[in-house]
């Protein structure tokens, strides 16, 4: 009543010209509304309804910024109105969408233009986009050093380390005599391995006077690159050694005067050089025991343990440390030398004058390791300096709080602090045994990691003489158990890293609990739909009485009344650390969404994906808005052993639309929904309950408004407007009670205006609901086909249909489906009360169309289901498995699509691939191609009958894999076998992590240049791995990519190195076979694919109208096609071309393509004055017509495998002048003209 007459004031001070924008509202011309609301606005500021009304306006158009800004306004002129607040938070998460899509861009012509300033643009993380405003500045400051230093530090952040040197080449032509830029030019070249050229550079910086604080750095690099081979240089051990002298005397911080030049490779972690150089300083430094450590730490952290030990031994026969000696400790302990280990680890700890809790931990753990576990549990007790438990309370008010808790724990078992509470009262009158359950349950429930609770669970286990789970418990007192010599701030700095690493930890040390099931609905929101079906029927049988049921429940609001008091029932937010133990501990996890990225499922145990409804809007593939959304449900199925259907559209849209089809190694079982059971087998007393509760009056029908949510991937819209009024008029009719169940905003809405109509509270289930329907109306949602079992009147309210249609996607069309369809309100009305009047409550099982779409729902799923899961009882159940016998099933990942040969040569080959023989599954980067518009045009042109598989999360990576991973990305190699090893095992289980069980035979890294997928999939033992090079690597590592030298590495652990062509092979064996380790016998060639005919139709397209000038005037038209790269070398075509047209002027050159160098070709364009004859095109999603039209293709590569390009112009016929490498003489001597 109350915000009714609010609404009549507020209507009765609207100013005269809002409701011609009202007219124009209710006929949803946004713009026209638009013009005179904001002339309402303008004569009336204060006036809450126009300005609301103008919002929204602005809101329909998508334009978030205005939206926000007159919604607000409305919001704070007039409180009262909650739909306002909504529509208002809907606008601030749409700009929070929009500010991160945003790129970052100069907001005025002088904005940056100091050094100061170009720093503050180098140093946010968007690099390409700094790089792309430093190449903008450019062409307006061509001659500005400063600029170029900038772009070249910022090159250098991307490992663009040849565009770097080029970049420092130019500032260094306009500033030479600036000691920073040849100090870091020289860095860029010493990182290419371009000792020589370094030297020089490092030479020249030291000429001019560098500044104090780099000195000794510099002096340092300048021995380096003269001591070490790299690719040009000859070996200068003199200039070396006498660079290394004044890098020490120029030291001032990293004590090289005490233990000589191994300290600078300390300090760039060059490991194996160190002790190389610490052990040359032996007997030239009267600090010998701390050179022995040093010697020792230099070794312990390349994981040469045996190495470690002695020279640590030695430094300690020199003096005695408690720091050097637990380090000897860990170096032990990684030999598995425990006796030893626990030795030195007690003497350190018990000597070190600082009382450190983990080096005792450490000796306890290796005592464990041994089996003594008495003197373990006891050795940990030392976690603490105090073991007892600290209290004031006496006996009689302990013995008054257990009663009062015990009380409580009878109706109310969640909270875990009132069980360490218990606990440590029953531990208080030494009643060990319940005490010890009651920490048991304390430590089952804390969503943190309490170190506290453990150890006085290990204290009252050690009471008992029960040293083994005291062990086990007091273990956990740290997250980090086992050890790694590695420092733990990262874990505190990085919360997402901590929470991976976590669970990471978790998943190797903690064993399976038996007779564990673990339950997860959408996220955690409440315990709902198909996980509350299956643990209802598991919890009201007895045969499962004895199970743990652990439930993920976020808001612990949401926990039903009826659970709280089970000890057997547990209740853990997701993401928690018990969420991370659980999920590594369980036996049984059941799941209707997703589990986070970071999730492996242990062989042991068992996972159901349930899934949550009969997809009616799109799914998967289909579905219209972010780039492969689906990719960690599809990464969840391939970890499930078991995978839910209702029928089978479902299972076709699981199978074909996820991209699981032909590898899924799990059962996919079609038995219906548990969920359903809910629906149609509720005891009549629940029932009556449940009406009750709804308000629902005997002489009622009830009638269920379930509409689905609109918007896309949790971006939420919807016409509150419309839906209030509908709800109004809804409310007014006879002999019903209308209830409404939509998203959570909605309800929050909703619940606070009185509309009558009863807003389903969140505690109440949506099956349990529709057990007690008369009517049900719904739209767009699954609900519908759950509610056909009950054989009684179902309306679909779709007045959005079409525009629904156009944004989300639907599978069937209106006709397809039952039940009454009606598309505006006044229908709507019209037909429920039809049905209401005539108390029509049944319609037959034919119009109902259960057989198609709810065949198995026969009040008995839940239990079929369960006896699958956990008796392997297939009984009444269909099962399939879509894996076929006689096919292979190859994995292949082929770039991130960039508009090169690559991408070309992988969408031949897939394109090619006998689907008859061959399962085709591409694994994808999802970021590196959405990011481009490029990309994913090049993307799309994919054949559509293969699965992708897009990876999402990062690596599960413990803190020792994340250090050996960061030595390997900075050296490109591991001189540890033990290190590899560890490099190794993370790359298996990072495949574990993406493909689960799925059925691969064979993986193909047909990209050849990414360490990631070349690491992952050598990494598994029992399938062929091959790994393609497209070019010359030798030079290419030489020239451009330091890091292929960890990819050689990789290749010497695949099956085949695969060439694309003969003589490329050779070159390849001949070059790397002997230098990398590769055996001779791995090589061998491919031909890349083509596709004559899609070409020679692709050419017959008519040109573009701008294209169409080029051929319009005299003279001939040369084109060429590629990557604006260096070993394209269009530079030295543009500069031929440059003496071509002093002879032909009317000639022109068209180059296709883009990448880094194209601000330097546009420079040298101008500089050649060749504006009118040489011209930068760009990417082209189809170059065929051009290159029909061109009269010569030119290759003017300096080394390429098998140039796609040329064999794209011999296709189309066209004449062809190229560089005489090796791509171009295989094409030639195959003649491989003859596709035309």
């Amino acid at each position: 009543m109350k915000k009714k007459f609010y609404k009549a004031i507020y209507l009765f001070n609207a100013p005269i010209i809002y409701w011609r924008g009202l007219k124009y509202y209710q006929k949803k011309e946004w713009k026209k509304a638009e013009k005179y609301f904001q002339l309402a606005v303008t004569r009336k500021p204060d006036h809450a309804y126009s300005n609301f009304k103008l919002g929204m306006c602005f809101f329909k158009q998508k334009m978030w910024d205005q939206a926000y800004n007159y919604i607000s306004i409305a919001v704070n002129l007039a409180p009262e109105m909650p739909l306002w607040k909504v529509q208002l938070r809907q606008s601030a998460a749409q700009l929070q969408v929009k500010k991160r899509r945003k790129s970052v861009k100069r907001n005025s012509e002088n904005q940056i233009s100091t050094p100061e300033e170009l720093k503050k643009v180098t140093g946010i993380s968007a690099n390409e986009v700094a790089e792309q405003i430093l190449i903008e500045l450019l062409e307006k400051e061509p001659e500005n050093p400063t600029i170029y230093a900038e772009l070249a530090l910022i090159q250098s952040k991307q490992a663009k380390l040849w565009q770097a040197v080029d970049s420092w080449t130019e500032a260094i032509n306009r500033k030479s005599d600036n000691a920073m830029y040849f100090y870091q030019y020289g860095i860029v070249l010493e990182k290419l391995g371009h000792y020589a050229r370094a030297s020089e550079a490092y030479k020249t910086s030291l000429n001019l006077n560098p500044p104090n604080k780099i000195l000794a750095d510099l002096f340092f690099r300048l021995g380096f690159v003269n001591k070490h081979q790299g690719h040009d240089n000859i070996l200068n051990i003199e200039l070396a050694d006498e660079a290394y002298t004044k890098a020490i005397q120029a030291d001032k911080k990293l004590k090289s005067k005490d233990f000589g030049i191994g300290v600078f490779y300390e300090e760039r972690r060059d490991w194996q050089q160190a002790a190389i150089a610490y052990e040359n300083q032996i007997g030239k430094t009267i600090k010998e025991a701390e050179l022995f450590y040093r010697i020792g730490f230099a070794y312990d952290r390349n994981y040469e343990w045996e190495l470690a030990e002695i020279n640590y031994q030695k430094a300690l026969s020199i003096t005695e440390r408690p720091e050097w000696r637990f380090r000897l400790g860990l170096v032990l302990e990684k030999q598995k030398k425990f006796i030893q280990a626990t030795k030195n680890y007690e003497k350190a700890a018990i000597e070190r004058k600082q009382y450190t809790p983990y080096w005792f931990y450490r000796c306890a753990y290796t005592l464990e390791q041994q089996g003594l576990y008495e003197r373990a549990s006891k050795m940990y007790l030392k976690l603490r300096k105090d073991p007892s438990l600290i209290t004031k309370a006496s006996h009689s008010s302990v013995n008054d709080l257990i009663l009062a808790l015990n009380i409580k724990h009878n109706y109310d078992t969640t909270s875990a602090h009132s069980w360490f509470e218990l606990g440590s009262s029953y531990e208080l009158i030494q009643n060990w045994e319940k005490s010890e359950y009651a920490y048991s349950q304390a430590i089952a429930r804390s969503n943190e990691l309490v170190s506290l609770w453990y150890y006085r669970l290990g204290f009252v286990q050690i009471a008992q003489g029960k040293y083994l789970q005291a062990c086990e418990s007091l273990r956990s007192y740290r997250v980090m158990q086992r050890p790694h010599g590695v420092n733990e701030d990262i874990l505190s700095k990085d919360i997402s890293y901590a929470e991976v690493a976590t669970y990471n930890e978790y998943y190797n040390i903690l064993n399976i609990k038996e007779q564990t099931v673990l339950y997860e609905s959408f996220s955690g929101q409440g315990m709902s739909c198909n996980p509350l079906a299956l643990f209802l029927y598991l919890f009201n049988h007895n045969e499962y009485k004895n199970w743990t049921h652990i439930w993920v429940i976020n808001d612990t609001s949401n926990i039903p009344e009826e659970y709280r008091k089970y000890d057997n029932v547990i209740f853990i937010r997701r993401g928690s650390d018990s969420y991370l133990r659980y999920l590594a501990t369980t036996k049984i996890l059941i799941n209707n969404s997703n589990f986070p990225p970071y999730f492996i499922r242990k062989p042991e145990q068992k996972f159901l994906s349930t899934w949550h409804g009969t997809p009616f809007k799109t799914l998967g593939r289909d579905m219209e808005g972010r780039f492969f959304e689906h990719k960690n449900l599809t990464r969840n199925i391939f970890q499930s052993t078991h995978l839910l259907s209702p029928n089978a559209h479902t299972s076709k849209i699981l199978y074909e639309r996820h991209d699981i089809k032909e590898i899924y190694t799990g059962r996919l079982i079609e038995s219906g929904y548990p969920r359903i059971d809910m629906t149609l087998s509720l005891a009549k007393e629940e029932k009556i309950e449940l009406r009750e509760k709804l308000g629902v009056l005997n002489n009622e029908k009830l009638v269920f408004y379930a509409p689905t949510w609109r918007g896309i991937h949790g971006d939420i819209e919807f016409d509150y407007e419309k839906l209030q009024s509908d709800l109004n008029k809804l409310s007014k009719l006879e002999g019903a009670k209308v209830v409404f169940r939509g998203h959570s905003l909605l309800q929050e809405a909703l619940s606070k205006i009185n509309l009558g109509i009863t807003v389903v509270p969140d505690e109440l289930d949506t099956n349990k609901i529709l057990s007690v329907t008369d009517i049900l109306i719904t739209d767009y949602s699954s609900v519908l086909f759950d509610y056909l079992p009950t054989l009684k009147p179902l309306v679909l309210y779709m007045y959005d249909i079409k525009e629904y249609t156009e944004e989300r996607g639907l599978y069937f069309s209106e006709n397809e489906l039952p039940g009454e369809k009606c598309y505006n309100i006044n229908e709507l009305v019209k037909t429920l009360t039809y049905l209401l009047e005539n108390n029509i409550t049944s319609v037959s099982f034919e119009d109902s169309k259960v057989a198609q779409f709810a065949p198995h729902d026969d009040g008995n799923v839940s239990e079929k289901v369960i006896n699958a899961l956990f008796l392997d009882d297939y009984t009444d159940l269909k099962v399939i498995n879509d894996i076929p016998e006689n096919k292979k099933s190859l994995l292949i990942y082929g770039g991130p699509f960039m508009g090169n040969g690559i991408t070309t040569s992988v969408i031949n080959l897939i394109s090619n691939i006998d689907r008859s023989k061959y399962t085709v599954t591409l694994v994808i980067d999802p970021g590196s191609i959405e990011k481009e518009a490029g990309r994913l045009r090049q993307f799309e042109k994919l054949p559509k009958d293969i699965n992708v598989v897009a990876r999402v999360g990062r690596m599960n990576m413990d803190l020792e894999e994340r250090y050996i991973h960061g030595l390997n990305n900075q050296h490109y190699e591991l001189q540890s076998s033990v290190a590899r090893g560890i490099l190794q095992d993370s790359w298996e289980k990072e495949y574990q992590r993406i493909f689960g069980n799925a059925k691969f035979d064979s993986l193909i890294q047909f990209e050849g240049y990414n360490r990631f997928w070349s690491g992952v999939f050598t990494s598994i033992q029992n399938k062929k791995s091959s790994i393609y090079m497209h070019n010359s690597m030798e030079e290419e590592y030489r020239l451009k990519y330091p890091y292929l030298k960890s990819m050689f590495y990789y290749c010497s652990l695949a099956n085949k190195v695969i060439s694309v062509s003969e003589l490329t092979m050779e070159l390849n064996k001949d070059k790397l076979a002997d230098k990398f380790g590769i055996l001779s016998s791995k090589f061998d060639y491919s031909d890349n694919l083509q596709q004559p005919e899609k070409i020679r139709k692709l050419a017959d397209e008519p040109l573009l109208l701008d294209d169409e000038i080029y051929f319009k005037t005299p003279g001939k038209v040369f084109l060429t096609i590629g990557r604006l790269s260096i070993e394209k070398d269009h530079a030295k075509l543009i500069n031929s071309f440059a003496k071509l047209i002093k002879y032909y002027p009317d000639s022109k050159l068209l180059i296709i393509g883009d990448g880094s160098l194209k601000y330097a070709l546009t420079q040298q364009i101008k500089e050649l004055k060749l504006d009118n004859n040489v011209y930068l095109l760009g990417l082209r999603t189809n170059p065929f017509p051009l290159l029909k039209n061109a009269d010569c293709f030119i290759l003017p590569s300096n080394h390429e495998g098998q140039p796609m390009t040329l064999f794209e112009a011999m296709i189309l016929g066209k004449m062809i002048i190229a560089t005489d490498i090796v791509g171009s003489r295989e094409c030639t001597r195959r003649k491989i003209r003859l596709f035309s």
